[in-house]
């Protein structure tokens, strides 16, 4: 466990904050670096977190929150420890867009939590009619360390401002305190754009100003951040949204990178396999998951990210066949889930 880990919100060095010069050149991928830094202010909000004190409300923490839907409703990611006390008190959840941090903002609920994943989802219907300017933000589908990475977020509750590195680490296991409960381990990105109080829940963004992940925790005697890769916090987001709960196929079984990512084929192994668990039955320690398939259809799983996504995604009724290498033999299993397989996700 990191010792000097903190949270975001638990005391992290201020830091000063500044826009990256750009100018007007276009790329193939991507509008001009202006375009870029603009999508991304547009897909964060500052987030008020408020309970009641003697019938008023006092704000007792800040942070940040990522825009990911806007239909049927506005959606917002945020940390669950940027809210940690809603449950507990009569509380107020209160978001702003980039340059009005000052109007009082808009009151959003929190439909979902999720300790495990430190990550809540909030919804507000209002949120664009006031902010129009506000949008979804589009996932990047490529991590590789030394690649450039955007910080915005709402430091010390002061506004968003953005912040620019680079990804250290494509995934790091981080075990992290909490303040609803002991601690957690993650998989996350680690990056060195500087981060202070007020950022979690923010938005690391690759340079195109695509969703790397959410910002929730910073390791300040060394400098760097992590953030919750995208793609996990969106499926789990997508998974509340569109069913009301998460859960996921529990297979019994802890899985690790078997290589680089920058290989040609990168893939994962079981690092530890639960006995009596689904995965007890056709892998051990060591074997090497080269993919996946889901109802027939072939699911690429190059990290551990994926896998997990994987399985959030999954439903009862669908199959599932994995394929993997076992003391150099490459083998199969295939099975079908059931209610048994599942477990909600907390």
């Amino acid at each position: 466990m990191l010792k000097k880990t903190v949270l975001c919100f638990l005391g992290m060095l201020c830091v000063l904050c500044s826009f990256v010069s750009c100018n007007d050149e276009v790329s193939e991928e991507h509008g001009s670096p202006r375009d870029d830094f603009k999508n991304m202010l547009s897909s964060v909000v500052a987030v008020e977190f408020k309970v009641e004190k003697n019938g008023v409300y006092e704000k007792i923490a800040d942070g940040s929150g990522v825009v990911i839907k806007v239909e049927d409703g506005d959606y917002v990611l945020t940390c669950r420890h940027v809210i940690y006390d809603a449950e507990n008190r009569s509380s107020e959840i209160r978001l702003t867009s980039y340059m009005n941090e000052d109007d009082g903002g808009e009151v959003a609920e929190c439909i979902w939590l999720s300790e495990s994943y430190d990550l809540a989802l909030l919804k507000c219907d209002t949120l664009t009619h006031k902010y129009p300017e506000l949008k979804p933000i589009e996932p990047s589908r490529e991590l590789y360390a030394g690649q450039r990475a955007n910080a915005v977020g709402n430091l010390d509750g002061n506004g968003l401002c953005l912040t620019s590195g680079s990804v250290t680490r494509e995934y790091k296991r981080v075990t992290l305190p909490v303040p609803y409960g002991t601690s957690i381990d993650l998989d996350l990105i680690e990056y060195d754009a500087l981060t202070g109080r007020g950022y979690s829940g923010g938005g690391l963004f690759d340079e195109s100003g695509k969703l790397l992940g959410i910002i929730n925790a910073r390791n300040t005697s060394a400098g760097t951040g992590w953030a919750i890769p995208a793609e996990l916090a969106i499926a789990l987001a997508d998974e509340a949204i569109s069913k009301g709960l998460t859960d996921t196929v529990d297979l019994g079984i802890e899985v690790g990178q078997a290589n680089s990512l920058i290989t040609t084929t990168p893939s994962i192994k079981a690092t530890g396999v639960l006995t009596g668990s689904v995965a007890s039955a056709f892998l051990k320690d060591g074997d090497q998951i080269t993919s996946v398939e889901i109802n027939g259809e072939r699911v690429a799983t190059n990290t551990p990210i994926d896998l997990e996504v994987l399985l959030i995604s999954a439903d009862q009724g669908d199959t599932l066949t994995f394929n993997y290498i076992s003391e150099k033999a490459e083998k199969g299993y295939t099975f079908t889930i059931n209610e048994i397989h599942l477990k909600g996700i907390n």
